[in-house]
């Protein structure tokens, strides 16, 4: 179902085999002759993928990550490292900068600047078992969700990210 595919990942389902074609030679990783037949050593480059999309839109711990692909926490952390940066070494065809005209726009007085990031934490009301209210919890006074934001010189949002949890410094 697309519509759940969305739902759980945050992309088209077109988006997300465009990613795994276009990260496929990176993330491809090719285990020792000696250890190649083993079942389950080949991780496809699909369910790498989708490992760090759900860590990516959810911002859940590890271990929530792990038990739904059915995977150990070192392969959840290596698929994400091994993602994010495939998608450095694409980031001409993902990450679009201004043209020269856009980045000699004014923004607050600042030439050369093409917009602005930031961070914040949104207080939520947790409902959940006692890991997720440890890992949300922002400095043990109320539970919180990071949000990074990325605006352009007219103050358009180009970009808004959320669910990272309120325990990781923004």
């Amino acid at each position: 179902d697309p519509q759940r595919f969305r739902e759980v990942f945050w992309v088209l389902v077109s988006t997300f085999t465009f990613l795994c074609d276009e990260l496929a030679p990176k993330l491809v990783k090719r285990p020792p002759p000696s250890l190649a037949e083993i079942p389950g050593r080949h991780l496809p480059v699909s369910k790498q993928v989708a490992i760090a999309l759900k860590h990516l839109a959810s911002g859940d711990i590890w271990q929530t990550i792990d038990d739904a692909f059915g995977v150990a926490s070192c392969t959840t952390q290596a698929c994400l490292h091994r993602f994010r940066y495939a998608l450095l070494e694409h980031e001409g065809l993902m990450i679009h900068w201004p043209d020269e005209e856009g980045m000699k726009e004014r923004l607050c007085g600042f030439p050369n600047c093409c917009g602005a990031m930031d961070c914040t934490h949104i207080a939520i009301e947790l409902l959940g078992s006692e890991d997720a209210m440890d890992w949300y919890a922002r400095a043990k006074k109320y539970y919180s969700m990071v949000v990074q934001d990325v605006v352009d010189s007219k103050t358009s949002f180009l970009d808004i990210t959320t669910g990272i949890a309120g325990s990781v410094p923004d």
